[in-house]
């Protein structure tokens, strides 16, 4: 939906989100501004072509709340991203993983080098290539990297399950603007 001069986005990513922002961002030319809402995910390619029209249109990307796996993928295509405030009583986390089959659970390696490629490019580099390749490969679908939102560039963990259970190690002296994840 728009809201004020931003699209917004809240829930899961499946295509009819996807039919529908490329409705209103053809019909809207004027915003340049993507505002993802507490998603779960969703649809890889879907998420992908969100991205690749957030960048195209050069938007402002803003994550609140948890902004997970679909979710992070379309917010790295805002040309400007920044982890917002939380979101209903949520604090904005962005988790980066691989994609997985909406069915089984199990890894789609399908996806694998296409996540690779648009992450890549979108942190122009900055986030090393063997911590995102340990990220893409986790096999459980709740783990990925990490990043809360906090005062200044927001702490990175690289979490092996639900961060929750604690399977998380610090990556130490990243944030998400020294990887590359938010770009002021």
């Amino acid at each position: 939906r728009v809201e004020g001069s931003c699209f917004v986005i809240e829930g899961e990513f499946w295509r009819p989100e996807f039919e529908r922002f490329r409705m209103l961002y053809d019909a809207h030319p004027e915003i340049r501004c993507l505002e993802l809402r507490t998603s779960p995910g969703g649809a890889t390619y879907g998420a992908l072509q969100i991205g690749q029209m957030a960048q195209d249109r050069g938007m402002r990307t803003v994550a609140r709340g948890r902004c997970v796996s679909a979710c992070a993928l379309a917010f790295l295509g805002g040309e400007r991203r920044e982890l917002g405030a939380p979101w209903r009583g949520e604090p904005t986390v962005l988790l980066l993983h691989g994609s997985f089959d909406r069915t089984s659970g199990e890894p789609d390696w399908l996806f694998r080098e296409p996540i690779r490629a648009w992450v890549s490019e979108r942190t122009a580099g900055r986030l090393p290539a063997d911590l995102l390749d340990e990220a893409l490969r986790l096999p459980d679908p709740a783990g990925g990297l990490v990043v809360a939102a906090m005062p200044g560039a927001g702490a990175v963990r690289l979490c092996a399950g639900e961060p929750a259970r604690g399977v998380c190690r610090e990556v130490a002296g990243a944030s998400a603007r020294s990887l590359g994840l938010v770009v002021p």
